[in-house]
Order: C-alpha cells, then structure tokens, then sequence
C-alpha cells in the first residue's frame, strides 16, 4: 500500500494583557493544545468522483507550441471537454489541458473552549502570533499498483471568519504553504500573515476558522493512465475494480499565551 499523510502542527506565541483583574493573578504563560483537526478528501467522494469521469482534452493549451487555448473548444478533431460540469481548464504549469480540482476543508477553532483559555476567560489578548507550522504529508491508495489519482500540485493555509469554505470567501487571507515532500517541513508566516492571524485570534470569544486548500491536476495523460487502469481485467496486480485513493490530514497545534 502507497501510504503519503499529511500532518501540521502549529506554535503560537501569545501576549496577555489584564482586564478585570491584575497581573499577578495571571501566570508567567499559559501551555495548551488547540482542538484537533482531521479530514480526507477520496476519489469516493461525489465532487470527485464526478470530476473525474470528465473528459480532458490532450492538447497543448499554452506556449509556442499551443494548438489552442480553449480547453473547453479545442480545434478538430480533438473532443470539446463539458467545462459546465467538470472543471477542466489550461494548467499553466505543464502547458497541457487538466482537471483542476480545488479541494476545501475549513476547520473552526474556538479557543474560548480550551481549558487553559476558559481559565483566564476576562482578559484581552494584546495580540496573538503564530511562531511555526510543520507539516508532513502521506497517501492512502488500494493497490501500490495503480496509478496516482490525486496528484496534488499545491497545498496551502488560509484563517477567516467561520463562515469561510474557500481561499476567495470574503475576509479570508492566506497563512502559509503546506510542505508536500516527505519527512516535516517547518515554515513561518510572514508578517501579513502573522497580522491577518492576530486579527481573528486575538478575540477568543468569537471563533474563527483554519481553511486548508489542496490543489489537484489531472492532465490528460494521467487521465488516460486511470482510466486504462479501471478498463484492465482484475489480476493479482489489480487488486480492485476501483481507483480509490484517499489523502487524510490532520492538524494538532500548541499555544505558548504570556503576559
């Protein structure tokens, strides 16, 4: 079994200062874990399941060497692609027609429940600073086999109101790119985003919402590769009728608060 997870964790670096109380009554700092967070996207769910039994045209879209650059109305012979249903457009990147998947999970964080929070509940947060994210990545596939559906081209870390469902919702900004290649990667937002995070997280009270946003690029190639892979007879070496390949992410996160 091909096997890629994907894991972030999170340190914040916190200032307190008093409200209704003094500051003797507040400790040095405050340690505590926010709430975990886990999903999977799978080729088992509807959204991609239906985005995958569209068709992409093979057909150089962008530079020199271009046929066109509608990939939804190649020239003949080639075959139109339904871009009303599937999301197929010109990957910039390869140069060549895709299935661009955008593949959202918002993740509500309420620290107002977090026991060490709750405990000092009364006093403003001067400001709240995230210190480093660390990722790692992993994979769940049926067959080590079969080819690579999920092919992920970018993953990235957003904070917004709790409403957010996706990078262009309304007051939502961008934290810091998540590390695709194995073993963990750290990073630190800069400081637009170490603002924009401070805005939401600095006001316990009123939850706010962790987006990871995972981009999928399916060319035409790939394409052909899958869909020859669920045409093959089962063998030993096809081990199911399906292409089920399954990404899970899970972010755990800790939180230095000081005064």
């Amino acid at each position: 079994m091909r096997v890629r997870t994907i894991a972030l964790s999170f340190c914040l670096g916190q200032i307190l200062s008093g409200c209704d109380s003094s500051e003797e009554d507040l400790p040095d700092h405050l340690d505590f874990d926010l709430p975990e967070m886990k999903c999977t996207f799978s080729t088992a769910d509807a959204f991609v399941a239906s985005a995958l039994k569209g068709h992409v045209p093979n057909m150089v879209c962008a530079g020199p060497l271009a046929l066109g650059s509608d990939c939804c109305a190649p020239p003949a012979p080639l075959t139109a692609a339904d871009c009303l249903t599937h999301p197929v457009a010109c990957d910039q990147v390869s140069n060549y027609c895709a299935l661009m998947l955008e593949l959202n999970q918002p993740w509500k964080v309420d620290l107002s429940k977090v026991p060490a929070i709750a405990a000092v509940r009364g006093y403003v947060f001067s400001s709240v600073n995230l210190g480093r994210l660390s990722t790692s990545l992993a994979t769940f596939s049926v067959s080590p086999h079969a080819p690579e559906a999920l092919p992920i081209r970018g993953a990235d870390l957003y904070v917004g109101p709790q409403d957010i469902d996706r990078p262009s919702s309304q007051r939502t900004a961008y934290l810091a790119p998540v590390g695709l290649s194995a073993g963990t990667t750290n990073v630190v937002p800069g400081p637009e985003a170490q603002q924009a995070f401070s805005a939401f997280a600095r006001d316990y009270l009123s939850p706010f919402s962790i987006l990871l946003s995972v981009r999928v690029v399916i060319t035409a190639e790939s394409k052909a590769k899958m869909d020859a892979w669920l045409a093959a007879p089962v063998s030993p070496r096809r081990e199911s009728s399906d292409l089920d390949e399954s990404l899970a992410f899970t972010v755990t996160g800790q939180a230095t608060a000081r005064h």
